[in-house]
């Protein structure tokens, strides 16, 4: 998401795929050319709805996407992100390139990609979700959904990091404690929770600020906005 500069990498099967892309919905995907009249993309096309970018096979090669890579977050080895796979690293490499080839010289500033491990939460199927309207409802919108009800979030990117939460239910019980913990605290110290609201009340979204200053589109207001 190179409005609020996150980038993040996944391994899933491949029986898995529509279902990560629903939880992301992903405004374009780019799939290799030889994938045109296949499965997955009749499956995209006919439940998803999402712009598919075409690339010719090439531009997925590990070789030269992992030189991608190197060069762009400027290291000496792959080894410097984590434990990142082979088709990790063709995803981010052609996903680098074509920011490369779209944004030109306003290339955002990204960080090292988280990995997210692919067991680390509930997987839910693409008719599920939609079903359960989590963060959308049958109709594609916000509100009426759970998302819409829970969220008295007082800033955007309160709002995106809720939006995570319930798209990505955890699974791991100690994670679970530590966020309930969290929770706890917040509830059973009131007065520290509202004087918080009222001061993250007065910030802006300074992640899409400083994206938008990084790839030299900002104005004023987002530098007085990370002020």
């Amino acid at each position: 998401d190179i409005s609020t500069s996150e980038i993040a990498v996944i391994d899933v099967p491949v029986h898995e795929i529509i279902n990560e892309l629903a939880r992301l919905s992903p405004k374009e995907i780019l799939l290799s050319e030889k994938l045109r009249t296949s499965d997955l993309t009749r499956s995209i096309n006919n439940n998803l709805h999402k712009r598919i970018s075409y690339q010719v096979d090439s531009f997925f090669a590990f070789d030269k996407c992992l030189k991608i890579v190197l060069n762009f977050y400027n290291i000496s080895s792959e080894k410097a992100i984590g434990e990142i796979s082979k088709n990790q690293i063709s995803s981010l490499g052609s996903a680098l390139e074509y920011l490369s080839l779209t944004q030109k010289e306003n290339l955002p500033h990204l960080p090292l990609p988280k990995i997210i491990p692919y067991k680390s939460f509930m997987l839910i199927d693409a008719a599920t979700r939609r079903n359960l309207e989590l963060t959308s409802n049958v109709l594609g919108q916000v509100k009426g959904s759970l998302l819409g009800v829970l969220d008295q979030n007082v800033t955007k990117s309160g709002s995106r990091l809720l939006y995570k939460f319930l798209s990505m239910p955890l699974i791991d019980i100690d994670e679970i404690n530590k966020r309930l913990a969290i929770t706890e605290f917040f509830y059973s110290n009131n007065s520290i929770t509202q004087n918080i609201k009222k001061i993250l009340k007065k910030t802006s979204d300074m992640e899409r600020s400083l994206s938008r200053i990084f790839m030299k589109r900002g104005s004023g207001r987002d530098l007085l906005s990370i002020k």
